[in-house]
Formats: C-alpha cells, sequence, structure tokens
C-alpha cells in the first residue's frame, strides 16, 4: 500500500478512507496473523501519531457429536466452520485427538470465500469413562482453531496381565533337573 499525503487547515479535522484489498496483504501476514495501520500527522515541529492493529479472529468450530458412545465402537463426529475471508481457503487440515483416541489428521476439502465447511469423521474410543476429543483446525492464513468435546464412553474396563512361572523338575529317566518356564495370561473385568 503506497504512503498517502493530505494538507489540512488549522484545527481541521478530516477522514481517510481507503480499501485494502486481501490480495495485497494475504502473503505478507506473519504468524501473528495481524496488520497493522499506522498514520502520522506533522504541524511545523509537532508530529502525531497513531495506529491500529487488525487481528484474524479465527471462527469458531461446531462439533457434533453423540452424547454417549459404546467402547470400541466407531461413531461418526461432525466439524463444521465459516471461511471469514474473501478469499479460497487450501491446505487445510483437521487434527482430532482424546486420551482414548488415537491421533488422527484429516485434510479438508478447499473452502469457498464466505462460504460453510463440514466434515464428518469416524472415530473410536478404547478408553472407558468420559473422553474429552479435542479438534484442532489448521488453516495456513488463520490462526489454528481449537475446541472439544466431551463422550461419555460405555463398557467394560478390562485388564489384561500375564505372569511367568518357573519349577524345577527331576528327570527320573535320566536323573537330570530340568527347568520348565510358562505363560499364564489373565483377563479380568472391572464393573
Amino acid at each position: 500500500m503506497e504512503n498517502k499525503s493530505i494538507a489540512l487547515k488549522n484545527l481541521e479535522k478530516t477522514k481517510i478512507y481507503f480499501e485494502l484489498k486481501s490480495d495485497e496483504y494475504i502473503k505478507k501476514l506473519s504468524n501473528e496473523k495481524t496488520i497493522f495501520v499506522e498514520a502520522t500527522a506533522k504541524y511545523d515541529d509537532d508530529i502525531q501519531l497513531d495506529s491500529e492493529i487488525f487481528v484474524f479472529m479465527s471462527p469458531p468450530l461446531l462439533i457434533e457429536a453423540p452424547k454417549e458412545v459404546a467402547l470400541n465402537e466407531e461413531f461418526n463426529v461432525v466439524i463444521q466452520f465459516k471461511n471469514p475471508l474473501n478469499q479460497r481457503l487450501t491446505k487445510s487440515t483437521i487434527i482430532v485427538e482424546g486420551i482414548g483416541i488415537k491421533q488422527q489428521v484429516f485434510k479438508v476439502d478447499d473452502v469457498n470465500p464466505l462460504a460453510h465447511s463440514e466434515s464428518k469423521i469416524k472415530l473410536r474410543s478404547t478408553r472407558v469413562g468420559t473422553e474429552t476429543v479435542v479438534v484442532k483446525l489448521i488453516v495456513t492464513k488463520l490462526n489454528a482453531m481449537i475446541s472439544e468435546v466431551e463422550i461419555k464412553v460405555k463398557g467394560i474396563k478390562k485388564h489384561v496381565f500375564a505372569k511367568y512361572t518357573s519349577k524345577s523338575t527331576l528327570d527320573f529317566y535320566n536323573n537330570v533337573p530340568t527347568r520348565n518356564i510358562s505363560l499364564h495370561c489373565c483377563e479380568f473385568e472391572e464393573f
């Protein structure tokens, strides 16, 4: 954007309007996704400075998920958001994880300007109890969007453990001691 100069008479006020097109700034944005606008006024030896910072706010993620699910069974989660820019969003990804949910990465189709996006994903929880599903949307032109939803996972906790046993016996035919090692696997359920 170029510098503009306007001459004013003593105590005169004016507003300066300008249009900042996304093509001019979108490739120059830093990781903070902010635009800094600065205005300077000079009168004789006096200089006045005013500035404004515009921060791109990420739109909220709307997550639709069931309240209760069964242990180790697939369930659907719908993630929705709106593109707030007048520019197409490309190369977006969704990362979903939880304590009983293995981290998964999903690609999001390109989102047209000011359009809504909806992604339907399948998840499975391997942990009984309250599961917090954390959803993170990463978009190159906006700050990352993070949201979460709680789901109650119903089922029976199963605990599996192994026990090694070692027995020494005497081989009666050869009169030689032998050692037998065996592995016993056990499982119990917790209600």
